[in-house]
């Protein structure tokens, strides 16, 4: 008995705390009637299954191998390859490179020599990218898929350090 009458209690005192709560809103709440333009997220960097096909032709590769002190502090290693225009801005020969030079380096584990990524970088014609020098990045990882293609702070972002005016290249560290 004593248990039919605690229910009832309860059940009764549901009822009244519920029946004192104001009627909930007709409209949503939080909702606008205005219409809202969402500004477009910036595009995911471009993955794809292979590097592309233009990274390595006209290059040489210069001799020896380099730690690389800019990318992942020293974890690597690398060699360089570049065609006579990158060759040209790389050596300080010219004052900007010109359109086409290109610049790739292959990582090496310091630890182990296993291969690491390749980055590269191209010069394209003027426009392309003027605040950061008009140059093209390029990184292809260790599996050989590429990682990224184009224009990013990524790379640019400490290239602009670069003491080649604002042709953002490092000299040779051998």
């Amino acid at each position: 008995m004593a248990r039919f009458v605690c229910k009832t209690f309860f059940a009764a005192s549901l009822c009244i705390s519920l029946s004192a709560c104001p009627e909930p809103p007709k409209e949503p709440v939080g909702a606008s009637d205005k219409s809202r333009v969402m500004p477009k997220p910036p595009a995911p960097p471009k993955t794809t299954n292979a590097p592309p096909g233009d990274l390595r032709s006209g290059l040489v590769v210069l001799p020896g191998k380099s730690p690389s002190m800019g990318h992942a502090s020293g974890r690597w290693d690398y060699s360089l390859s570049v065609n006579e225009d990158g060759r040209a801005i790389l050596e300080g020969k010219v004052r900007e490179a010109k359109v086409g030079a290109k610049l790739v380096m292959d990582h090496f584990e310091r630890a182990t020599g296993e291969k690491g990524p390749t980055m590269a970088m191209e010069k394209r014609e003027k426009g392309f990218d003027p605040e950061h020098g008009d140059w093209r990045w390029i990184v292809v990882g260790t599996s050989g898929n590429l990682v990224f293609d184009g224009k990013t702070e990524r790379c640019w972002g400490c290239h602009e350090d670069a003491p080649n005016d604002h042709d953002r290249v490092f000299p040779r560290h051998d």
